[in-house]
């Protein structure tokens, strides 16, 4: 009863809840030029602005709005809806990333509850954007990827490295933005190697590089013509990173969650010791490190990251004991 009044939620509000904005409707635009052009022509504010060719954030995205669009019609109810299944499917993402560590059956749903009621989270599965989407196919991507660390088979390592590969392109052919992990991810993954799987680091690079390397490259090749032109174009086109003059900058909504997640690190290392870092905390403070290191935060970006700091967070709580406590208090 609890899900079905939650989604019946999202649903009523969904039109209403923000009150469409900027952003919205430039990436609405986008996708609907995109669908009647097959171009991804910026045409919002045609007379004040050149109606040019918007290509910093990928295809993906737009293909999902045109195809909204085409078959559903247009719309602030059918364009949301995009990010609204993403939220839901990022939220069932969230669910199996801490269940892979076999996390207790309550403590995983009371995370994945506490993060759909999140009121910072539930407005961005309202917003008109392509973070949610982005970040579903690189939590399906991690899910395959923290499989690899676990696994000694070769053939399911190279099985999950192909899939990994696939889904991190296809996530940043979404949203450049969630590349910023993936340096400090290939650092800990070739340690992995280096330490337990020596041999097979080689296959399994290659099973992530090669497919991540032709899918962004046949966009790279549309988009920009050449790979020198794609590196120029970004290099003008930083201001979603701290290298734009934000280093410091963290918005003060998130403060009080970094607060509370930074005090079970601390608590799980005092209690834990070295065994509290796992291949999922370590999973969850490079993502988060690295965000604060390299996004420049002016909204929403932080959706990319709050399922990692409810994971880590909830990976020192037991909720099994919060109901023991409540029984006893009851009964008294």
């Amino acid at each position: 009863m609890a899900v079905l009044l939650y989604i019946s939620l999202h649903f009523i509000t969904l039109s209403i809840f923000p009150l469409p904005w900027y952003d919205e409707t430039y990436m609405a635009a986008i996708g609907k030029a995109f669908l009647e052009t097959g171009d991804f022509t910026k045409t919002l504010a045609l007379y004040t602005d050149i109606p040019t060719q918007d290509l910093r954030y990928g295809p993906v995205y737009f293909f999902f709005v045109a195809f909204v669009f085409k078959f559903f019609g247009f719309g602030i109810f059918q364009y949301r809806l995009i990010s609204l299944f993403a939220g839901f499917w990022t939220l069932w993402l969230t669910y199996k990333l801490f269940k892979s560590e076999k996390n207790s059956e309550v403590n995983t749903i009371a995370l994945v509850a506490f993060l759909a009621i999140d009121s910072f989270y539930f407005r961005c599965m309202h917003e008109g954007r392509m973070d949610l989407l982005a970040s579903g196919f690189m939590l399906s991507a991690s899910l395959l990827l923290l499989k690899v660390i676990t696994s000694n088979e070769l053939q399911k390592i190279v099985i999950w490295m192909l899939s990994a590969g696939i889904l991190s392109a296809i996530s940043l052919l979404t949203s450049p933005r969630l590349g910023f992990a993936l340096p400090f991810v290939a650092v800990y993954l070739i340690y992995h190697f280096l330490k337990h799987k020596t041999s097979k680091i080689i296959i399994a690079a290659l099973g992530f590089l090669l497919p991540f390397f032709i899918l962004y490259s046949l966009w790279i090749f549309y988009a920009h013509g050449s790979y020198s032109a794609f590196i120029s174009f970004y290099l003008e086109n930083l201001g979603y990173t701290r290298l734009n003059g934000y280093p410091y900058y963290i918005p003060r909504q998130q403060i009080p969650l970094l607060a509370v997640a930074l005090v079970t690190v601390v608590v799980g290392i005092y209690r834990l010791k070295w065994q509290y870092f796992s291949p999922l905390t370590i999973w969850a403070l490079i993502h988060i490190a690295a965000y604060y290191l390299i996004v420049y935060d002016n909204g929403p970006y932080a959706s990319l990251i709050f399922p990692y700091l409810y994971i880590l967070i909830f990976t020192q709580v037991n909720v099994a004991d919060w109901q023991k406590v409540g029984r006893l208090m009851f009964k008294e």
